[in-house]
């Protein structure tokens, strides 16, 4: 994705700076700047853990940052749910230690958060809250249905802006494609490089989407 911002920034702004200010530069502009703001975030925000199930510890590493912190299991108080609200709202998976740190991660960056989530519920225990309390028998169930219950309206979105993204890159695939045949004596690199662009993410989402209809019938049956 931002190589995608990249490539387009690149086209739009630079290809264009050289002789004109005008809008195709001004949109380059602006996904220069969320390209920025993504590397950025990429830096200061990736997060690797890794969890030695014979040593009975867990690592938390950024990478970028030169950062990288072990901890006993015991060392762990325990982990939370959190969910983001956005146009696709996320869940996150929030682990405090003793020495009082905390590490959070989500299914925003990570495809396999629900892998992670499974170790934490083998390893360390299910809090709530900021305060990371303890929770009784009836508010622990509580929390899990809770958390499928999102797993299965999050599914669902995400379905359904997939779909959307299908639809949206196919419409823009078929105006390069036909800018393309219409203008053979004029070549542009830009509406083949945006072409061939709409070809990979509409197979890769595809492939997606296989993927989440799976987890939708999978949940339905825990939910209903």
């Amino acid at each position: 994705m931002l190589s995608f911002f990249g490539l387009g920034s690149y086209y739009m702004f630079f290809e264009n700076i050289a002789t004109e200010i005008n809008v195709v530069s001004m949109v380059g502009i602006a996904v220069s700047v969320l390209f920025v703001a993504g590397v950025f975030s990429v830096y200061w925000f990736t997060l690797i853990i890794i969890i030695h199930d014979d040593l009975n510890k867990i690592l938390f590493i950024y990478p970028f940052r030169m950062k990288r912190k072990t901890y006993q299991f015991e060392d762990i108080i325990g982990f939370r749910f959190k969910y983001l609200n956005a146009k696709i709202n996320y869940k996150s998976i929030q682990l405090k230690a003793k020495s009082g740190e905390k590490f959070l991660l989500s299914d925003f960056e990570t495809a396999n958060l629900r892998i992670f989530e499974a170790s934490c519920f083998k390893h360390f225990e299910l809090r709530a809250d900021k305060s990371f309390r303890k929770l009784t028998r009836e508010e622990h169930e509580a929390e899990i249905f809770a958390s499928k219950v999102f797993d299965y309206e999050q599914a669902k979105d995400i379905k359904f802006h997939l779909i959307a993204s299908i639809l949206f890159l196919i419409v823009i695939g078929g105006v390069s494609l036909n800018e393309i045949i219409s203008n053979t004596n004029n070549f542009s690199r830009f509406l083949l490089t945006v072409f061939l662009l709409c070809i990979l993410l509409v197979v890769l989402i595809a492939r997606k989407l296989v993927k989440v209809n799976k987890e939708i019938r999978r949940l339905s049956l825990i939910v209903a």
